[in-house]
């Protein structure tokens, strides 16, 4: 372990001349290794492979990537997917809200240096109000709902249009679009269509770890669900 540890560590030196990199070697189980390192050393950000399971495998047989990302208090990467040669373009699926963890993802990918000719779509899942059968009888209740999902939709187009003014930098185009459905689903299925590279979500925040697994998460989610 303390051998492939410092293999690691030589490849990020070599990459990363002027940091200061350490290989450890631990043992127990990964994933709480990992999550008890993350809240002693407070890092801004932790990497983890996945073993490219199913969800349903995932679910099942438990995974170190869902539970570090479950359960560490900081930005994860969980990288999946195929290797990219350097300083090949990229394709960002940015998943949005409106919220401040949302507008943490997006300042995310801004700040960073991406590949010429690289892309970003930012996008916002709604799922709006449906009349239930009682709106058959009033139709001044189901006019209202109407009005009330084309309000909310008028607003989340300009959030998600002032996303991508956001991320319009660093060589990045990006596009927004508002979409409908359950976005646990539908952003893994838009990254699979547009052929992402990479999703970047905010978490909501919790910092109750059973909150956050009884409640579940729309990051979690994705991670679990998606394939890069």
């Amino acid at each position: 372990a303390k051998a492939l540890a410092e293999r690691g560590a030589e490849r990020f030196r070599a990459g990363f001349p002027g940091w200061k990199v350490r290989a450890e070697a631990s043992y127990g189980s990964p994933a709480w290794e990992l999550v008890f390192k993350a809240d002693k050393w407070k890092p801004d950000l932790v990497v983890v492979g996945s073993h490219g399971r199913s969800a349903l495998g995932r679910f099942i047989l438990g995974s170190v990537s869902q539970r570090v990302l479950t359960e560490t208090r900081c930005s994860v990467r969980v990288a999946r997917g195929r290797v990219e040669e350097p300083g090949t373009p990229v394709r960002l699926l940015i998943g949005i809200d409106g919220s401040k963890v949302a507008e943490a993802a997006l300042r995310e990918v801004a700040r960073r240096r991406w590949p010429a000719h690289s892309e970003a779509r930012v996008v916002i899942v709604d799922d709006p109000l449906e009349s239930t059968v009682v709106g058959g009888f009033m139709p001044s209740l189901a006019e209202s709902i109407a009005a009330s999902n084309r309000s909310d939709r008028l607003k989340l187009e300009k959030i998600a249009e002032v996303g991508a003014k956001v991320v319009r930098s660093r060589n990045l185009k990006a596009s927004a679009s508002v979409e409908e459905g359950d976005p646990k689903r539908e952003l893994p299925a838009i990254a699979e269509r547009w052929g992402a590279n990479c999703i970047f979500v905010g978490a909501t925040g919790s910092s109750n770890r059973l909150e956050r697994f009884l409640l579940g998460s729309v990051s979690t989610a994705v991670a679990a669900r998606s394939h890069c």
